[in-house]
């Protein structure tokens, strides 16, 4: 089961567990795109910018934009 974590609630785990003393150094999303999975086909959204499979046009999600922040606060 995937779970739908809004970008503000992943940002606020980040931060809590960095501020409680996590030595957190490094952090890895999924995907960078929405993908074709086997078992959903295209249901399930996760990546960091929404694919269309017919016209292969690429959208970026808020989620990029928060990753996008995290990365430049953590240079």
């Amino acid at each position: 089961m995937i779970l739908p974590v809004s970008p503000g609630a992943m940002r606020a785990v980040i931060f809590a567990a960095v501020n409680g003393g996590v030595n957190l150094i490094g952090y890895q999303h999924w995907s960078l795109l929405d993908n074709f999975e086997w078992a959903f086909a295209w249901k399930h959204k996760f990546g960091l910018y929404a694919f269309d499979p017919k016209t292969f046009k690429r959208i970026a999600k808020p989620s990029s934009k928060v990753y996008k922040e995290l990365i430049e606060e953590w240079k």
